[in-house]
């Protein structure tokens, strides 16, 4: 391909040196900087215009990053909000990059941009208008890049000559000089032994509050390895200017009583040890010219710290307190912050920083990459534990770590790191560490809470643990940072859970209390969440299914351990229970992998009863049959639904569920083509149903309907919609509405009348979403692409078929080869750059961002 000419629309032929980082709003200054560069000679990079149709947007700019010398960042209220522009910037600066910010309007940069941006000198396009200001910015770049002609820009000195400076003009250093320092304020804050990679947006809320003079104690919590220290240390240091009387480190690790605290604040201070020592120091920092900060790190092992710093702040008061600790301080006065893992993107870059001072050519790359999230996911984001994982680079690749996981607490421990204090050598210890400032009943309440995965309510906690209050232990354990808690504002329910690690920990503690103390324990669970999921069921096709499959989803990791506990233990009743219950909702959720484990673990349980339970395994059977026939294996579906349909009969149905077995059976053998069989089957299902069993018969109507459509006559078919659409709507039933409603936009799609089918589609699609029914939007998709490709939008229906696709073979549905055939077929008809262009674009957004 041919690069463009400077202001034609065409790629650029000389080489390129700058890249210029902008906000896509701000693209009309980005456009006069970089024209005004490439006049000069100075070849750039800039977005779009130098991103190849269809190839990958982030790697595009990674190669134009990596290939510039210099990154010049067109600064503005937008440039700053912008996550792209801050990721490039964040790439220049830890690959080595030169960066120029040319400010385009008078705002200051937040976050990320004040720490990444602080040290730099900045150019200043102010005041209008910006072309005045371009030519300082060509002469600064020049004196970057390391000559003043655009034809020797990139000339390396001669061999063995000494690098000469960059020539430097009367308006380039002008804003370049750097302001004179000021006067640094006392204090005896460490320096950082590594960048603190991440937490930008945290940061910025912690400075806001520490700089506000209202803010008398800031608390950071949370627990061990979570990065206090290390944030709370860069916090101090970002705002040191703003306190005249010092900035003062006092670090407690050792530190047990009020006096012990006193006597290292003292040291840090420079007080003389002796008499009413306590006294001095508060004298020193009254005396100290200026409002004072006082950096207390890790207090939690200090019964006494609240009232040591609330005598403190009573004694002084310009004085604030920054606090690191594993549980609030409880004073009234106290700003609690807590420190939270590192999001996903934030822990990979942790991860490859940290390996890279083990192994210096460390680097992301393809083949690494999932192992990469992989362990950094497994690690939730904890920076303690994905420093010590990186820390084995030497040794290990991202896939070894992988592999190794289920051995975290040997595997995560550094103790070559002498200069840490013990509780931030290995993992195990910073957990024993916490475990040992726990009384006896919260150490009981942790190991029984263990058997909760993926969290829990109170309620929960209260019926499954044997403790004498389960109120207070969680409290206590949640101001001890071993619990997290989180709201769900629309059901105003409160919800807690524990980091797997302390989990896992929690769950040694269990089982060292004995087999039967554990098992009792975890049987009461399973039996809680058996109750749960049954109750829920009863909702599942009426009015309130929605609601409770957002229960059920909560609940999943809870239910799946109830399942493997009750399969483990042997106990027959509670295995199948357990399994009929999660059938419907596993299947609704999209989890039909699980579904299949699960039914299949279940009915081998269930043969184990011999002849003690045939309408168990009848429903197993059934369920198992309607999997294998949504997947297309109609072989296996019909050998179970007939085998389901016997051990009704055999075991005295009386509750219609011969007739579900009937009814599947009649689709299996529409699917088979084998119409004169589905239709024996399914009048066979009509007929068992009871005169009052109205969502019943519905649904076999429902199934008429299909097969008469399946035989040409949409006629009737629409009018057998119909008939069974009203007794669902008066059921509740949001899921056979809008399966039925899905249909009634099939026959209308193809009697032509593509505004009813677009109708009745759009309002289906509004009901599972609701419900989110991953089969039935796949279907809606598809759909919703031939409607684009009737109306001439080829594109558009590229991209609906693409997620089509997506979702049918997430769940190994037939239907993702129809998909994958339909967007071949486009291939063909738009062209190879159209096409490639229109699956990238689907690529980058959600089908939600489609409808």
């Amino acid at each position: 391909m041919t690069r463009r000419e400077p202001g034609t629309g065409e790629r650029c032929t000389m080489p390129r040196q700058v890249f210029v980082s902008h906000s896509s709003k701000d693209k009309e200054a980005a456009n006069a900087v970089r024209a005004a560069l490439e006049a000069q000679g100075i070849g750039c990079w800039i977005a779009p215009r130098d991103i190849t149709p269809g190839d990958d947007w982030s790697e595009s700019i990674v190669r134009g990053l990596t290939e510039c010398a210099v990154t010049v960042l067109v600064f503005s209220k937008n440039a700053d909000a912008s996550v792209q522009v801050r990721r490039e910037v964040q790439f220049s600066f830890e690959n080595s990059k030169s960066v120029t910010p040319f400010r385009i309007e008078d705002v200051l940069p937040t976050g990320a941009f004040a720490y990444y941006l602080n040290p730099v000198h900045w150019l200043s396009a102010l005041p209008p208008p910006l072309e005045a200001h371009l030519p300082a910015l060509i002469e600064y770049v020049r004196g970057v890049l390391g000559g003043s002609a655009a034809t020797d820009v990139l000339t390396p000195p001669p061999p063995g000559a000494e690098p000469s400076a960059p020539p430097v003009t009367a308006a380039a250093a002008a804003v370049a000089a750097p302001p004179p320092l000021a006067a640094e304020p006392p204090g005896n804050l460490p320096e950082a032994l590594a960048p603190l990679i991440g937490r930008a947006g945290d940061l910025a809320r912690w400075e806001a509050l520490l700089r506000d003079p209202a803010t008398r104690a800031l608390t950071l919590t949370g627990f061990g390895g979570m990065g206090k220290s290390r944030s709370a240390l860069e916090l101090a240091q970002r705002c040191r200017a703003a306190f005249g009387g010092g900035a003062w480190w006092v670090e407690l690790d050792s530190a047990r009583t009020e006096a012990d605290l006193v006597e290292r604040l003292a040291g840090a201070l420079g007080v003389e040890p002796g008499a009413a020592v306590a006294a001095q120091v508060a004298e020193r920092l009254r005396g100290a010219g200026g409002p004072s900060l006082l950096v207390l790190d890790n207090t939690e092992q200090i019964e006494a710290a609240s009232r040591a710093v609330a005598s403190l702040l009573k004694a002084v008061p310009d004085l604030t307190c920054l606090t690191t600790t594993r549980h609030p301080l409880e004073l009234a006065a106290e700003k609690v912050q807590e420190v939270e893992p590192l999001p996903q993107n934030e822990a990979e870059e942790l991860f490859r920083d940290r390996a890279r001072a083990r192994q210096a050519d460390f680097e992301r790359t393809p083949e690494n990459a999932e192992d990469i999230a992989a362990v950094v996911a497994a690690l939730e984001g904890v920076p303690l534990a994905i420093e010590m994982a990186a820390a084995r680079i030497g040794v290990m690749t991202p896939r070894d770590l992988r592999a190794r996981l289920t051995e975290r607490f040997r595997l995560l421990q550094s103790r070559a790191a002498a200069h840490l204090p013990p509780r931030q050598r290995t993992l195990l210890e910073a957990v024993d560490w916490s475990y040992e400032l726990l009384n006896e009943d919260d150490c009981d309440l942790l190991a029984q809470l263990s058997v909760f995965h993926g969290g829990f309510t109170l309620e929960a906690a209260e019926a499954v643990c044997d403790v004498f209050d389960v109120f207070e232990g969680v409290d206590s354990l949640r101001r001890h940072s071993f619990l997290r808690a989180a709201t769900d504002t629309a059901a105003q329910t409160r919800r807690f859970g524990m980091l797997e690690f302390l989990r896992a920990y929690a769950e040694r503690k269990l089982d060292e209390r004995g087999a039967d103390v554990a098992g009792a324990v975890r049987e009461r669970h399973a039996r809680y969440y058996l109750a749960l999921a049954e109750a829920q069921g009863k909702h599942l096709r009426t009015a309130d299914e929605a609601a409770a499959l957002v229960v059920l989803a909560a609940e999943m990791e809870n239910l799946r351990a109830a399942f493997a506990w009750a399969e483990q233990s042997g106990d027959r009743d509670l295995c199948t229970r357990l399994a009929l219950a999660l059938a419907q909702p596993l299947h609704d959720l999209g989890f039909w992998d699980e579904l299949s484990r699960t039914l299949e673990a279940a009915l081998k349980v269930a043969e184990g009863a011999g002849d003690a339970a045939p309408l168990v395994r009848a429903r197993l059977l059934l369920r198992c049959a309607s999997l294998q026939h949504d997947r297309g294996d109609l072989e296996a579906a019909c050998a179970h639904a007939e085998a389901a349909r016997d051990l009704f009969a055999d075991g005295g149905d009386t509750g219609g569920e011969a007739a579900d077995a009937e009814n599947l059976l009649g689709l299996i053998a529409m699917d088979a083509e084998q119409f004169a069989d589905a239709e024996a089957h399914l009048n066979a299902a009509l007929a068992a149903r009871a005169a009052g069993d109205h969502a019943g018969r519905a649904h076999a109507i429902y199934n008429l309907a299909r097969l008469a459509s399946l035989a040409g006559d949409q006629e009737r078919a629409a009018r057998l919609y119909e008939e069974s659409l009203e007794p669902r709507r008066a059921a509740g039933d949001l899921r056979g509405e809008a399966k039925t409603l899905l249909s009634l936009g099939a026959v209308a799609y193809l009697r032509e009348d593509l505004a009813a089918a677009r109708e009745h589609y759009e309002v289906a699609l509004g009901l599972l979403r609701v419900l989110g029914d991953k089969q039935g939007i796949a279907t809606l998709l598809y759909n919703l692409g031939e409607l684009a490709e009737k109306d001439g939008d080829a594109v558009r229906a590229a991209q609906l078929y693409h997620h089509a696709e997506a979702q049918f073979r997430a769940l190994q549905s037939p239907f993702a080869d129809l998909a994958t055939s339909e967007l071949e077929r486009l291939r063909a008809a738009l062209g190879e750059d159209a096409w490639g262009a229109a699956r990238q674009a689907a690529s980058e957004c959600t089908w939600e961002d489609l409808c």
